[in-house]
């Protein structure tokens, strides 16, 4: 299956990658349905998890779009416990719920996410690169090991495109050849199309030099997720704001499920739609791990790094 890929990132207690990857297949539904969604909301501006700080218009769009992620990651239908979503519409103040299942005609969308985290955000990495060749090298890392956890000979993937959040951050354009031109060892059933095309322009669809709308989405929706997900592994924003915490709740769902085990998530419905892990370096050579929980420091079952 073709996917394009969506990156972005959070600096809240280390560096975390976000990657999210869309089947180009279903992506015309999954766009149709989020700009559906702001209608409902009447929200067009763009939606970042940052800037969620009370339950409004942005809360409840932020929530429908999460909502119908998660639900876009099944793998497995379940018929007598059906995924139940907010639309992000509302009757007299009273939210409108649907069963994802039948929205879907029980078809998969096939969504991805690829979570890492680099604790000491790249306190330790080589003097001589600047921030985005930190961010390159360590992206290209997590992006190899997240596919090859995800995907199988059973369940290949192509990558077509790839998507950052922007570049100014950076002091400079995203550099093809440490994304992909040294993506080496990349197991048969991952491959990225030649010459594949990078896309670095901003995801704020309100601005000149933008990403195109609908990428601008996507890119707005791997903002939530990164957000969301660290969340729901205990590493809060500044301020620790409660309505963060409450929009994290379908994300903490799926950390909790993956945090009982293989077992569990063998026999879920989210099953291989979704892997995590960190990495840091030390003596000079890196080193993966488990995240822990930063509550209560337990740490998750294995991922990709111990396959």
């Amino acid at each position: 299956m073709d996917y394009e890929i969506y990156h972005d990132e959070s600096k809240e207690h280390g560096y975390w990658h976000g990657i999210l990857l869309v089947p180009t297949a279903t992506k015309p539904l999954i766009i149709n349905h989020l700009i559906q969604v702001r209608k409902y909301v009447d929200y067009q501006y763009p939606l970042s998890f940052k800037k969620i700080n009370a339950k409004n218009k942005i809360f409840n769009c932020a929530e429908a779009w999460l909502d119908f992620a998660v639900g876009s990651m099944i793998t497995k239908f379940n018929s007598k416990c059906p995924y139940q979503i907010f639309t992000g519409e509302k009757i007299r103040d009273i939210k409108q719920l649907s069963i994802f299942d039948d929205m879907v005609k029980r078809n998969y969308l096939g969504v991805k996410f690829i979570l890492s985290r680099d604790r000491e955000q790249f306190k330790n990495m080589y003097d001589s690169l600047d921030y985005g060749g930190k961010v390159e090298i360590s992206f290209r890392i997590a992006f190899k090991g997240g596919l090859h956890y995800i995907f199988s000979e059973d369940n290949h993937a192509r990558i077509v495109k790839i998507h950052f959040d922007g570049h100014r951050h950076y002091d400079r354009n995203i550099d093809p050849e440490r994304i992909h031109n040294r993506l080496k060892g990349l197991r048969d059933y991952c491959q990225l199309k030649e010459n594949c095309p990078i896309d670095d322009g901003s995801s704020d669809h309100r601005k000149d030099g933008s990403q195109k709308y609908n990428d601008c989405q996507l890119l707005q929706l791997t903002d939530l997720f990164v957000g969301s997900f660290r969340t729901a592994f205990g590493y809060l924003g500044e301020g620790k704001i409660s309505a963060q915490r409450k929009l994290a709740e379908p994300v903490k769902t799926l950390v909790k499920r993956y945090k009982e085990g293989y077992a569990r998530m063998k026999n879920s419905r989210w099953r291989d739609s979704f892997c995590v892990s960190e990495s840091f370096i030390e003596d000079g050579k890196w080193r993966f791990q488990n995240i822990e929980y930063a509550e209560s420091k337990e740490k998750q079952y294995p991922t990709f790094w111990d396959t």
